[in-house]
């Protein structure tokens, strides 16, 4: 029998293989770096030749307050000038003696200390990452950081030196992991020698010291006896004061720009113009930028550290202590990008190496982390554009920084939102809560609610209505928006006195033709004709001003009915009434209603009630109320998409719906058909009012607003946007796509017999995505064109958790859309007056909370989808025929 071996010496060509496959790709990424280092930089790179041809023949006291050739004087720490001090050497050695530039060959021995710091950094994350996962992962983190847009941007393109200090902390990091605590202070330290942005990290490093006095002791010690050697040439040299002037005074404590162009939340909030505000400017009250962000970054820093107290400092558990490490220090170079004053755009570079490890413990931060780096590189190519098309494509799209901001400050929340959740710590109720608790007051309440809940449902409902009725009723004298209502009062004037056809040819004082469908028309005529009848409801009257906003008052209070007759029986009569209730006192119903005066409600209550009905399979009565709303306003048409999927393959269901559909439509055209050139009229209005607002937004804060910001409101649908493609066309496009999409994710569930629950949830879910959808990314949108989604989707909140959060985020933004129209009060203005870019800032966020929805709808179709039969029989066609008994013999 052969003796045994070692288990480590079977399988030798594993370890060669992983150590083969990790030099391959260090030298892959050393071979791109080198194929681009020759490459024109930008200015700070020469400033960086100049301090390394001058630390060589100045030498490295000297060029701190002298310099060879033109440029300013160095404002880096000395470990940053001695390390391009040693590349200066290198290439006096290697290249020219005499140290005679050579513009490629000096330009890449400039980026060389970049080069390297890449390099080394991508091996330390490999052994983070193996000890983290496996072996696999490691090369895929190293080759991940090797090839990493952003990464090879700042550090070869540009020739920037971010990439040094953050070896130096992944380095740190490292020590730590592995239990050489004085290693790792030291290198913390050290990385603030080489730029001032690593003191971020230094507390973290800190705080990860255990309470042991030797090793706190010799951390100290070796961290001060360091810092003394690096100082050491300038204390003898009689410089000192100087180096800790030039970098620390200058760099740090000068007044400087508010965002040296980083898309964080200043840019956010004040656009370009965050670049010639500055950090000493009043923020709030007496308090300045700088002030307002230093406190609130140490309020977050030092909630990290407590919240993340334990994973830090547990010394067992050491895979948990390394995700933690990288965690905190992730969000600490996040929150310090985004909040931080005088933050270039480069800065948020060691969020790159810091967060990469954690792609690989937690799947949930990979598509966050491969949109920060997106927005990241776009933020580093708008300082330095690399090629002509980056420069035209910011040229072409003027307000795209801003879009960006708006994007960045979305996925920071995300990310944090995620980090928490990644605890995996559910916190435990603290004693003051168990106190409350026991207080005789929430006795009271309780019982004041058991009371409310014995009366009967009817009269609640009655309460409720009541009261948004006196809500309304107390805001109708305000004017809103005068045109449309003043709008509104000479179309019914004109309708009552020349009739609801030949309004659409003669108004009275020669006023704007209507180009409202014919049921509107009939509306009008009904408030013109009712006005005529009251003595003194002129014009200028209180009384008709009232008339005008009626329809749209009651079609709240209809739909506050309807969602509790509908809601009561699916989720029983008393969460129906706070539905009821919230509806009826949401700020977007009563402020375009009461407030406006608009008729939005009417064809949004119309739709509800061509939904329910849907799902009460009254497909007559549904054809029915589709008809009247389609002729009421012509917006309603963005839920027919829909309706011929929430049909069954019945024929006597499509007979029913298009009955009622084409006989209420002859009930409403009959006025019309009867009178000569009616019809006509009509149909002019429906082809003239597509494109009537030949702009790509008329005030509705969408997508394209978030692109374009104000020049949304001047430009044309028909202008080219991309060669002969043009806004409307591309608009088209994204708007088929996107209900596509919806209607996709939900098909199955639309077509179910099995649960009625489950259905109406789907329809809803769809009608409102659809919706917003049409909103978003459609071309010519006013301000209120985004309300039917605040109707349709509001029975999703009590159907089916976890969109609650979204439906009000979008109703935030909807008002404020709403409110930079119409202004309710002098906070409104001085809002909108103030931060510039907050209408922009408020259509990204709203097109996130779009994209939030869709995803959130994916994950609930494949619950609701994951029980359902086919939905249309073709499983026992498809499904493969079973073997009779001689077959399975044979």
């Amino acid at each position: 029998m052969p003796p045994r071996t070692h288990s480590s010496s079977m399988h030798p060509h594993r370890v060669n293989t992983t150590v083969l496959l990790l030099l391959i790709i260090l030298a892959a990424g050393f071979l791109i770096r080198m194929h681009f280092a020759p490459s024109t930089a930008h200015a700070d790179t020469s400033a960086v030749r100049s301090w390394m041809e001058s630390s060589v023949k100045l030498g490295l006291v000297r060029s701190y307050s002298e310099q060879v050739s033109t440029g300013w004087l160095p404002n880096y720490p000395p470990l940053s000038i001695m390390i391009l001090e040693a590349a200066g050497y290198a290439y006096k050695w290697l290249i020219s003696g005499d140290y005679v530039i050579q513009d490629p060959l000096h330009m890449v021995f400039a980026k060389m200390p970049g080069i390297l710091s890449d390099i080394l950094s991508s091996l330390i994350l490999f052994f983070i990452v193996r000890k983290l996962k496996n072996k696999k992962a490691g090369l895929c983190a190293a080759g991940i950081y090797l090839l990493h847009p952003a990464v090879l941007w700042n550090s070869t393109l540009w020739g920037q030196t971010d990439s040094l200090y953050t070896v130096f902390i992944l380095a740190s990091f490292y020590a730590i992991t592995r239990k050489y605590h004085a290693t790792g202070t030291v290198l913390g330290v050290l990385a603030c020698l080489v730029k001032v942005q690593a003191i971020l990290f230094l507390p973290l490093i800190l705080f990860t010291l255990p309470w042991d006095k030797r090793i706190i002791v010799r951390s100290l010690f070796f961290s001060v006896c360091s810092v003394t050697l690096v100082f050491s040439p300038f204390l003898f040299g009689g410089s000192l004061q100087k180096v800790l002037q030039s970098y620390f005074v200058f760099d740090v404590l000068r007044e400087s720009h508010l965002s040296w162009n980083a898309f964080n939340i200043w840019w956010m909030m004040y656009g370009p113009r965050a670049w010639e505000m500055r950090g000493t400017d009043i923020f709030f009250f007496f308090i300045n930028f700088n002030t307002f962000a230093v406190v609130i970054f140490g309020i977050v820093y030092g909630f990290l550290l407590f919240l993340w107290r334990k994973s830090l400092r547990s010394f067992t558990k050491n895979n948990e202590r390394t995700t933690a490490l990288f965690l905190v220090a992730s969000l600490i170079t996040y929150t310090s990008f985004m909040i931080g004053t005088q933050i270039h755009e480069r800065y948020l570079f060691p969020f790159m190496a810091c967060a990469l490890p954690l792609l690989f413990v937690h799947r949930r931060f990979i598509l966050l982390y491969c949109g920060i780096s997106i927005i990241s590189i776009l933020n580093v190519a708008s300082s330095f554009p690399y090629t002509q098309f980056t420069i035209s494509f910011f040229e072409r799209i003027p307000h795209l920084s801003l879009f960006l901001a708006i994007l960045q400050t979305g996925l920071f929340f995300l990310f944090w939102i995620t980090a928490l959740q990644s605890r995996h710590k559910v916190l435990e109720r603290t004693r003051i809560k168990r106190d409350i608790e026991r207080w005789t007051w929430k006795k009271n309440i309780t019982s004041s609610i058991h009371w409310v809940r014995s009366l009967p449902p009817v009269f609640l409902l009655l309460c409720i209505v009541l009261s948004g009725l006196c809500l309304r009723l107390s805001l109708f004298p305000m004017e809103g928006y005068a045109f449309d209502t003043d709008l509104y009062k000479e179309w019914s004037i004109s309708a009552a006195e020349f009739g609801p056809v030949d309004s659409y040819t003669e108004q009275i004082h020669d006023n704007m033709k209507p180009d409202y469908p014919p049921f509107s028309m009939l509306m009008f005529w009904t408030i013109g004709k009712t006005a005529s009848v009251i003595s003194g409801c002129e014009h200028r009257s209180p009384c008709m001003h009232l008339l005008v906003k009626t329809p749209s008052i009651l079609a709240d209070l209809f739909v506050v009915v309807i969602l509790f007759s509908f809601l009561s029986s699916l989720i029983g009569s008393s969460r129906a009434l706070l539905a009821s209730a919230i509806y009826a006192f949401h700020p977007v119903t009563f402020y375009v209603s009461a407030v406006w005066g608009q008729t939005d409600a009417i064809f949004s209550m119309l739709l509800l009630a061509c939904l329910i009905l849907c799902t009460e399979r009254q497909w007559f009565f549904a054809g029915a109320y589709a008809a009247i709303a389609v002729t009421t306003k012509f917006q309603a048409i963005i839920i027919f998409p829909l309706l011929p999927f929430l049909l069954p393959l019945d024929r006597k269901a499509w007979m029913q719906s298009a009955g009622g559909f084409f006989l209420m439509l002859l009930v409403v055209l009959l006025p019309f058909a009867v009178t000569p050139h009616g019809l006509e009229h009509v149909f002019a209005m429906y082809s003239s009012s597509i494109g009537r607002y030949a702009v790509v937004s008329a005030n509705g804060y969408n997508f394209w607003w978030a692109l374009l910001g104000g020049e949304a409101a001047g430009r044309s649908s028909m202008d080219p946007l991309l060669g002969f493609i043009t806004y409307r066309m591309a608009a088209t496009f994204l708007v088929a796509l996107s209900y596509i999409v919806i209607i996709s994710l939900l098909f199955r569930v639309l077509h179910t017999h099995r649960s009625k629950r489950d259905r109406a949830t789907a329809i809803f879910l769809a009608a409102g995505a659809l919706a917003l959808a049409f909103f978003l990314f459609n071309t010519e949108m006013h301000e209120r064109y985004s309300f039917p989604f605040i109707t349709l989707f509001f029975p999703v909140l009590f159907l089916r958790k976890g969109y609650r959060g979204l439906y009000i985020a979008a109703s935030i933004l909807i008002f404020f859309n709403i409110l930079g129209v119409l202004p309710l009060s002098p906070v409104d203005k001085w809002l909108f007056s103030v931060f510039p870019n907050f209408r922009g800032m408020i259509a990204a966020l709203l097109v996130c909370v779009f994209f939030l929805l869709l995803r959130r709808m994916k994950q609930d179709a494949r619950v609701l989808n994951a029980s359902l039969a086919s939905p249309w029989n073709l499983r026992p066609l498809l499904a493969p025929k079973k073997k009779t008994k001689v077959q399975r013999t044979r």
